[in-house]
């Protein structure tokens, strides 16, 4: 039977989650999560965002108030709605003015409750809006939470570009699939004489596009309306019918959607447990590999193993096995042995030794 590789801690989960990272601050990142969202809103999907920057207030402003979240008596958290997008940060749980000081393992706790303790509900999509940066709790996220692909934002100038090239290395390594980039602030239009004005160079995301053989999925002009009414907790107006760039983020929302659907096929194939001792992955080139979980446990790559061979024997079973990101496995041995990371290269060459 397949293994059940992620339990969840509710049932209630979305179908597809998607990132949207930069490597950096500033270059419009949140308002690009927040349109996607209302734009797929409209289209009639069921929608979520997870503002996973912790210091940042920027989506419940933009979004504006409407239903705050609320925890039941089991601690499981449900996530504010505004707009018909269900959302959640730590924005819900202070007051805007309050400074937050957040150490990565508070932070990587806080995001643990964010992803396992909220009752999302039957979404067809959640964002992930990413903190800048390219640290420990953004690879964190990347190993934790089963991405459908990701979305990189920049702006044209190469200084913006130096930061999300980072973020887009980071989607490589952890073998998150990348669906696009978006290059925002691309240019002004004159409202008097209506004239094209790269204010901040240009070509920025198509240099990205090349680069790594992504695609270029939209460029976003300034727009000053854009900007009001997000500061007034209005952006879903901005989707009304007649607003000229409200269809350009639907045309976003809906390449997003395909290049999702295009990348669906895991990188890895399927993994099964036949009986309690035993593991078998089927590849995506249709190769099979069987392997016995103790001879799993004796070759763990974790340090302490390392220096000291675990002593076990074939009675060894897995308490839990969980994927790590797209590029590993985890698992809870009988045994005691659960800080193993194994890539997926390790355990396809393991059969051979």
């Amino acid at each position: 039977m397949p293994l059940s590789l992620y339990p969840q801690t509710i049932q209630a989960q979305p179908k597809k989650i998607v990132a949207i990272s930069a490597g950096k601050g500033g270059v419009g990142k949140s308002l690009m999560t927040t349109h996607l969202a209302l734009a797929l809103q409209k289209k009639g999907k069921k929608v979520g965002i997870l503002d996973a920057d912790l210091y940042g207030p920027s989506i419940r402003k933009m979004l504006g108030e409407g239903e705050l979240p609320y925890k039941n008596d089991e601690g499981i958290i449900y996530p504010a709605e505004v707009s018909g997008i269900k959302t959640l940060g730590m924005s819900y749980f202070r007051q805007e003015s309050d400074a937050v000081a957040v150490r990565a393992p508070m932070g990587r706790q806080i995001l643990y409750h964010f992803l396992n303790r909220v009752n999302w509900g039957a979404l067809d999509l959640l964002f992930v809006d990413f903190p800048p940066g390219t640290g420990d709790i953004q690879f964190n996220l990347c190993q934790e939470v089963q991405f459908s692909g990701a979305v990189v934002v920049t702006t044209p100038q190469e200084i913006s570009l130096l930061d999300v090239r980072r973020a887009v290395d980071l989607f490589f390594k952890m073998k998150i699939p990348l669906v696009g980039v978006i290059e925002n602030m691309s240019y002004f239009i004159d409202p008097l004489h209506h004239q094209k004005h790269l204010l901040f160079g240009s070509d920025g995301g198509r240099k990205l596009s090349l680069e790594y053989n992504i695609p270029l999925l939209g460029e976003i002009p300034l727009d000053p309306l854009l900007c009001k009414l997000a500061d007034e907790g209005k952006s879903q107006e901005y989707h009304d019918d007649g607003v000229s760039l409200g269809q350009l983020f639907s045309e976003l929302a809906q390449k997003i959607l395909e290049g999702i659907k295009e990348k669906e096929k895991s990188p890895e194939g399927q993994i099964f447990q036949k009986d309690p001792f035993s593991l078998s992955i089927v590849w995506k080139d249709d190769t099979v590999t069987h392997l016995p979980l103790f001879e799993i446990q004796k070759r763990c790559p974790c340090a302490e193993c390392r220096t000291e061979v675990p002593q076990c024997d074939e009675s060894v079973q897995a308490r839990r096995i969980e994927k790590v990101g797209h590029y590993a496995i985890r698992f809870n041995f009988t045994s005691g042995c659960s800080k193993g990371i194994y890539e997926f290269p390790y355990l396809k060459n393991m059969e051979k030794k």
